[in-house]
């Protein structure tokens, strides 16, 4: 089984990724952990800027990808996975992103992480997970 795991570096929601192996089954399969920055462009006194910069994504993306090797490490290896892959990227929009990813790979199932924001919170904040479940060629689980 090939499984995308959109991680979310927030402890809170690290920690509902611990019940996975309750959900799915994680020995033998192909386990893809992967995080997407969110690209910005910031206007001040008339002039452009985006964030984060080039050198600044490195830095970002360095450490990213080594934040998945160390979640990789400590929740999933003990499921003896067949394989470990991780990846980091920069993007206007994380919704749009994953979905072209997860067309691109064909995945088997796809996870994401959700705050679980209703109400007036949620009212101005548009869910990955939302967006996922209705353009998601592939079933989505949602881990709240």
């Amino acid at each position: 089984m090939k499984i995308l795991i959109a991680v979310r570096f927030e402890k809170e929601l690290l920690k509902n990724l611990n019940e996975l192996s309750n959900l799915v089954k994680l020995e033998g399969s192909e386990i893809h952990l992967t995080h997407i920055f969110k690209k910005e462009v910031l206007s001040v006194d008339l002039t452009t800027y985006e964030w984060p910069s080039e050198n600044e994504y490195k830095v970002m993306k360095k450490k990213g990808l080594k934040n998945l090797e160390k979640i990789g490490q400590d929740l999933f290896k003990k499921f003896n996975p067949k394989k470990i892959v991780t990846s980091v990227s920069l993007d206007f929009s994380a919704k749009e992103a994953l979905t072209e990813k997860i067309k691109k790979e064909k995945y088997d199932v796809v996870i994401v992480t959700t705050r679980g924001l209703h109400g007036f919170k949620g009212l101005f904040h548009s869910s990955v997970a939302d967006y996922l479940i209705k353009h998601s060629p592939t079933p989505v689980l949602v881990l709240r």
